[in-house]
């Protein structure tokens, strides 16, 4: 398994270019994994404008954990996460 980093997330999940190695040990990785804090810090970096999302933050969490194979445990953390309020 390989766990990303934050803005590697973000810069795979949008797109962007990572270098050569950093693609292939993602790509070839068995399961690829963000750690919980990745999903706050990224609600918490486009809440005070700090990255623009290409969609609205609920739509690219939506399409970032779907389209990387990673679920959330529950929706109550998803929706407190995703909208920076307590849970």
């Amino acid at each position: 398994m390989v766990i990303l980093d934050t803005h590697i997330w973000l810069w795979w999940i949008n797109r962007h270019k990572l270098k050569s190695t950093w693609l292939e040990h993602i790509e070839q990785a068995n399961q690829v994994g963000i750690s919980a804090i990745s999903l706050f810090e990224v609600a918490w970096l486009d809440q005070h404008n700090r990255i623009q999302l290409p969609i609205p933050r609920n739509k690219w969490f939506e399409k970032a954990l779907t389209g990387s194979g990673i679920q959330l445990d529950s929706q109550k953390f998803s929706k407190s996460i995703l909208n920076l309020n307590p849970a």
